[in-house]
């Protein structure tokens, strides 16, 4: 518990019961201070009632970043004013000590006004008497867990010693507990009626004095200064370091059956790196020895007596590098290669939490029996690659949060999984795949769960067989190229930045939006004979995608599909009826054939696509040719030839009878075309219609049922002479234009807007001869 600001809490203890703030008092002298009553008179224990039938106690593993398992007090249903909480309780049948208070478990009540905490009473939570009558507690050398804000705003009349320093006294004797030491004086024994020191009691005191051996519990101390409590061989009563507490040059055999070792709590040299940590119950910090080096340059040993190895939870120092864990001679199974290779006993169940987390030099783990791996189990094995025969694969298995978090070198992992924890796999660079029986994971939110994050492209995942609900959005996968049994449509697989080749499945209907964009290195894409429907933006970006073969099923390509990719040529089937907006948008695109048969072309298809780009129409059937269509507009930019569907060019066109009109754009900038003749029964033709078909040559009549015209056979620089009646009904901006003269009055009764916009023309009879 990293707390800081344990002055606040001296600043509302001082507010005594009188009003009078504690600044206007000068630090009492060792007299002054014997005339506060003592704890340990027969006054002061008189009149105390156990509190255990009034109290509400919740069981509890731990508790933040408490690690003991027991009893926490979290509500208090009584109305005495002066109670006691025993050393343990038992609940429903589980007896168990009580090791502290939640937050808020007594605040607002008025009518509680002192505590004797039983011995194992060691953590009072934020705002446990917020707001409340207590003037008084008293305290046991486990009590040095203790928030800054527990006692706000309540009548809470903690006491300066001799020495200066803030205190809550002792119901067993006349020591205390060091709350503050900011006011401290530098005498010769300032902590001569001490017995334990809370978290951040000296942060901000002047000095720091050395620890007499009856000490025996220092919480955390994180002084800005770096400087630590220095440590005797006399100091063999501590059962409880706090993080960054300690720093000497001897070796320390720590006592009690719940000893707690903080963060970095022990800074030293020594010369036999050896440590002997003994104990059912002793719990580590990730880190507790980080800060311990040999004289010798050798990593620390740890000496353990494995009876209780399995059971024991929260063998957190263990992964520290320059720790080596040494089990005695006499163990049956002495676990000799712990650090590269670790087989875990067939009697072996279940891994605790941070039983082997930060053991960087573990390779190997084999362990065919287990059916749970706690949290942090293998956190920060760096070198761990290979878990072999890991899990019954009769039996389901339970993995912790981020339980292989960090692993980078792991490639594999697979077994029957009945739950995973947070972001099992968070860190893992190297895993390339994953099979799992068991479980079900969400398809949209799987990288989260398993990896801890929605850009994953660090990871190099190639295959994931899995039970998914919903569609799985494999994006950021780097080079996904197997796929699990599909029971929904696809996600997505946008960002697979090194994917190169990708097979769909059949069966599959729909690539949905943003399916593959930004895969930059996809060259490859075979698409399923199912497809009906290309989602936007669902190859955008994908510039080593070169060429690709649409499946005859698909009917519509969506809004930016293949913009900005690398496509080259491409084919659209005959199935397919719209195309959207920037669908086809690359610069890159050389060759597009388009079925005849599509109803929908958006004007911005292929905005960004080179004017050189070779356009090609598919039709079977003259009316198939001549059917009005709404994209010849949008290809206007694009030399466009079409195509039989044996693939002959179309380069004599014969416009039969039946036909009415020649629509806008219809045959614009189709450069093949080198003839071309009417049959009569044309009534339009629309504007530009025959633009820039620079194959044509020569003169060209069109035929007297011709009503409407407009620009024609602009740019075509070959054509000398386009012939139509003077019973045309419409003229607008006409090239190389002769009207054959029916008769006077047909062109003299032609109405004088039909020659707007015609700049010069000549006249001719019905034999073609000018007049």
């Amino acid at each position: 518990m990293k707390k800081r600001g344990l002055l606040i809490l001296a600043a509302t203890a001082l507010l005594f019961a009188c009003g009078q703030p504690a600044e206007s008092s000068s630090t009492p002298s060792s007299e002054e201070s014997s005339s506060v009553p003592s704890a340990s008179s027969s006054d002061e224990k008189s009149g105390f009632v156990d509190a255990t039938k009034d109290l509400v106690l919740i069981y509890q593993e731990s508790l933040g970043d408490y690690p003991f398992p027991g009893y926490f007090v979290a509500d208090y249903k009584g109305k005495e004013a002066k109670i006691s909480i025993p050393d343990e309780a038992t609940v429903d049948g589980k007896t168990a000590p009580i090791l502290g208070v939640e937050k808020y478990a007594f605040s607002k009540r008025t009518g509680i006004e002192a505590i004797a905490f039983g011995k194992n009473v060691a953590y009072i939570g934020e705002g446990a008497f917020l707001d409340s009558g207590i003037k008084r507690i008293y305290g046991t050398s486990s009590l040095v867990r203790i928030h800054k804000d527990a006692f706000t705003q309540s009548q809470i009349e903690f006491y300066r010693n001799a020495s200066g320093m803030l205190c809550i006294p002792s119901f067993e004797n006349d020591e205390c507990v060091v709350i503050s030491a900011s006011s401290a004086t530098q005498s010769e024994n300032p902590l001569a009626n001490v017995e334990a020191i809370a978290d951040h009691a000296f942060d901000n005191a002047s000095f720091l004095p050395s620890l007499p051996e009856h000490i025996v519990a220092v919480g955390d101390l994180e002084r800005k200064d770096g400087e630590r409590f220095k440590l005797t061989s006399s100091n063999v009563r501590l059962c409880h370091i706090g993080a960054n507490a300690l720093e000497g040059s001897v070796a320390l055999a720590l006592q009690g059956p719940r000893t707690y070792v903080g963060e970095g709590f022990y800074k030293c040299s020594v010369q036999e790196p050896k440590l002997a940590f003994l104990g059912e119950e002793t719990s580590l910090a990730i880190g507790a020895f980080s800060a311990m080096a040999s004289t010798e340059g050798k990593a620390i040993q740890l000496s353990f007596d494995p009876a209780n190895w399995f059971e024991v939870k929260g063998k957190k120092a263990l992964g520290d590098p320059n720790v080596e864990v040494v089990f005695p001679e006499d163990v049956a199974q002495p676990y000799e290669r712990f650090k590269t290779r670790f087989g875990i006993d067939g009697k072996v169940r279940s891994l605790g939490a941070y039983e082997f987390a930060r053991c960087t030099g573990l390779e190997i783990v084999s362990g065919s029996a287990l059916t749970s791996i706690g949290d942090y189990a293998f956190y920060g094995c760096e070198k761990l690659k290979d878990l072999i025969g890991i899990g019954d694969p009769e039996t389901s298995m339970s993995i912790g949060t981020r339980a292989f978090g960090g692993c980078k070198s792991l490639e594999y992992f697979g077994g029957n999984i009945s739950s995973f924890g947070a972001a099992p796999f968070e860190g893992c660079s190297s895993l390339k795949k994953i099979s799992v029986d068991g479980i079900r994971l969400n398809g949209a939110t799987f990288k989260k769960d398993l990896f801890g994050s929605d850009g994953l492209d660090s990871i190099a995942l190639e295959t994931i067989q899995c039970d998914f609900d919903g569609a799985v959005d494999y994006s950021g996968l780097t080079k996904l190229t197997g796929f699990p049994p599909l029971t929904a449509s696809l996600g997505s697989f946008e960002g697979c930045s090194s994917m190169t080749t990708l097979t769909i499945p059949e069966g599959v209907t729909e690539l949905p939006t943003y399916f593959c964009r930004n895969c930059v290195s996809l060259q490859s894409v075979k698409l399923p004979s199912t497809l009906k429907k290309i989602g936007n933006s669902a190859f955008q970006g994908c510039t080593s995608l070169q060429s690709i073969e649409i499946p005859e099923n698909v009917e519509s390509i969506g809004v930016a599909s293949f913009a900005s990719s690398g496509l080259k040529e491409v084919t659209i089937p005959a199935s397919v009826k719209t195309i959207g907006e920037r669908a086809l948008s690359t610069s890159s695109l050389e060759s597009v054939i388009l079925p005849i048969g599509l109803e929908s072309v958006d004007s911005t298809a292929f905005s960004d696509c080179s004017s050189s780009m070779k356009v090609s129409i598919r039709y079977s059937t003259t009316e198939e040719l001549f059917a009005k269509r709404s994209y010849h507009e949008s290809l206007r930019l694009f030399d466009k030839r079409y195509q039989t569907q044996e693939g002959n060019v179309l380069q004599e066109l014969q416009v039969p009878s039946t036909v009415k009109s020649i629509y806008p754009y219809q045959f614009h900038r189709c450069r093949d075309l080198i003839s071309l003749s009417f049959a009569d029964g044309i009534e339009e033709i629309g504007g530009f219609a025959f633009d820039y078909c620079s194959g044509l040559a020569g003169k060209i009549a069109l035929p007297d049922s011709l009503k409407s015209a407009s620009s024609l056979f602009g740019n075509c620089p070959s054509v000398t002479e386009v012939s139509v009646p003077s019973t045309i009904e419409t003229l607008s901006n006409c090239e190389n234009l002769s009207i054959r003269m029916v008769s006077p009055e047909s062109l003299l009764s032609h109405p004088a807007s039909s020659w707007r916009n015609v700049s010069s023309w000549k006249l001719t009879d019905l034999n073609g001869e000018e007049v």
